[in-house]
């Protein structure tokens, strides 16, 4: 069994799924006037936005800070190291004289944000093989890369999709496990049991792509509320209890 650490904090603003990205840009915003101010020594403030700081090339990594909305509130989730940032980087926030960085804004000037105002919610997950499969949802799940997602919508094919989603999930999975620092020696089964719903269409990278909402089997105890897929820093791909 392998226990990781969770903090997640959940702000007083309303957010959808969509506009988590956008949630990002005001919070980096933050942290970038705190470096400014010398503020983060000791904090690697590049988990906030999975990037080299140094070249600002996009970090081939787990993200360990992922943002998102949950109950239609913004929020952001910190794994491990991810989790000790995140809270160094509040404290910092909420300091006397840096509580005037709080104040952003969120997609224009007359939507501002506050990022002082915020819930708590640490926990510690446990990480193992079951003798059984267990269910879970994933929510808005983005799983294909450009290929598999051009073969699947040129035939719109169920069965093609389901196939696809089977050959992706574990690989997946997998990524999500490596960049927790979960190894495992025994090899685990995970599959897709049904599709519930396809959502509108978003933009990744260069292309329009469709989320899904799935439920999956696994014999591994899954970390809920992370992503796996495309961009799970920014909500996608959430584990949730089925």
């Amino acid at each position: 069994m392998y226990t990781i650490n969770i903090l997640t904090a959940i702000f007083d603003i309303p957010l959808q799924q969509h506009e988590a990205v956008d949630f990002k840009k005001p919070v980096c915003a933050a942290i970038h006037d705190l470096r400014e101010k010398g503020l983060t020594e000791g904090i690697d403030t590049s988990h906030f936005y999975n990037r080299d700081e140094e070249t600002g090339n996009s970090e081939n990594r787990y993200p360990l800070i992922q943002y998102k909305s949950i109950n239609g509130k913004a929020a952001i989730t910190g794994i491990n190291e991810g989790a000790h940032v995140l809270r160094s980087i509040l404290d910092r926030l909420n300091e006397d004289k840096n509580r005037h960085l709080n104040k952003r804004f969120l997609f224009n000037k007359q939507n501002s944000v506050d990022l002082y105002t915020y819930q708590l919610y640490p926990d510690n997950r446990h990480l193992m093989l079951l003798p059984h499969k267990k269910q879970y949802i994933i929510k808005d799940w983005l799983p294909l890369d450009t290929y598999r997602y051009k073969a699947w919508t040129a035939t719109q094919e169920l069965k093609m999709l389901v196939d696809i989603l089977d050959e992706c999930l574990p690989r997946q999975i997998s990524k999500m496990l490596y960049g927790v620092g979960f190894s495992y020696t025994l090899p685990f089964i995970a599959h897709t049991t049904s599709i519930l719903a396809t959502k509108e269409a978003i933009q990744i990278y260069h292309e329009k792509k469709v989320p899904f909402d799935c439920i999956i089997s696994c014999n591994l105890e899954l970390p809920e509320d992370l992503g796996i897929g495309q961009v799970p820093g920014i909500g996608y791909g959430r584990i949730c209890k089925a």
